[in-house]
């Protein structure tokens, strides 16, 4: 049990690389093919000296510890990213190891829209931005999986993306309205209707509560840290939409299998 678990953890370290790539490869300019051909063309590199990534400094984790982060040639920082990536990937492999060991097709699922959510919630912090491709793959497989295993019913799917939808889209119209700015993107309204598949619109009030919630709690904490930051200053809400419906699909598969 112990090698499999090694094992699971060490693939999910290779995938959490394979995600950091896509992140970073990632570019509001760009076409969804091109992101698609830029995954694997050209071979990854350091982005500073166009050094290509040699074989022995791409083991997930070890070889960003070994180097200290910094490209093995021009020994410039490559950031935190594929470090963070790289951990998570292996934490959340390893989780589902042990929480659906006796359920691989659930695993399977949840896996992929974890990573769908990891990719979302990256690309929003960094560009304030969440696309669509991403936000489309993550309803159209939450419509797939009644396919295999159904934890909420269809009708509940369904009406969870028209409400998820239809709410954000209203709330945002409201406050374009009072403030006339915007306040919620597309993007979230849409990754609210993808999370509406997944866990049913009974679940939605619970997701809007922890995402606000956390959100509120970091915007604080983030204008107390940089004085800089004030009241106005854009605050991406699609990661804490992210965690806070991952957390409720995991625990609804846990609970209705």
């Amino acid at each position: 049990m112990l090698i499999i678990l090694f094992t699971v953890t060490a693939l999910g370290a290779a995938l959490g690389s394979f995600l950091a790539l896509a992140c970073q490869r990632y570019h509001p300019a760009i076409s969804p093919d091109d992101w698609f051909t830029s995954l694997w063309t050209p071979p990854s590199h350091c982005t500073h000296c166009q050094a290509p990534v040699l074989w022995r400094d791409r083991i997930p984790v070890i070889s960003w510890l070994r180097l200290h982060g910094r490209c093995r040639f021009c020994r410039r920082p490559v950031g935190l990213l594929p470090l963070l990536f790289e951990l998570t990937g292996a934490l959340l492999c390893l989780l589902l190891a042990m929480l659906f060991s006796d359920h691989l097709i659930v695993a399977a699922f949840i896996l992929t829209a974890s990573c769908l959510l990891l990719l979302l919630a990256a690309i929003d912090q960094r560009h304030l931005l969440l696309p669509d491709v991403l936000t489309g793959a993550l309803l159209w497989l939450g419509l797939a999986r009644f396919f295999f295993y159904k934890p909420v019913t269809v009708s509940a799917a369904v009406g969870g993306a028209i409400a998820g939808y239809g709410s954000l889209w209203l709330l945002a119209w409201l406050y374009r309205q009072i403030k006339n700015q915007a306040g919620l993107g597309y993007g979230d309204i849409k990754l609210f209707a993808a999370l509406g598949t997944w866990c049913g619109w009974q679940a939605l009030p619970w997701i809007a509560l922890v995402a606000s919630l956390t959100a509120l709690l970091a915007f604080i904490t983030l204008i107390v840290i940089n004085r800089t930051l004030s009241v106005n200053s854009p605050l991406p809400f699609g990661p804490f939409l992210a965690v806070a419906g991952w957390g409720v699909i995991v625990i609804q598969s846990l609970t209705r299998l």
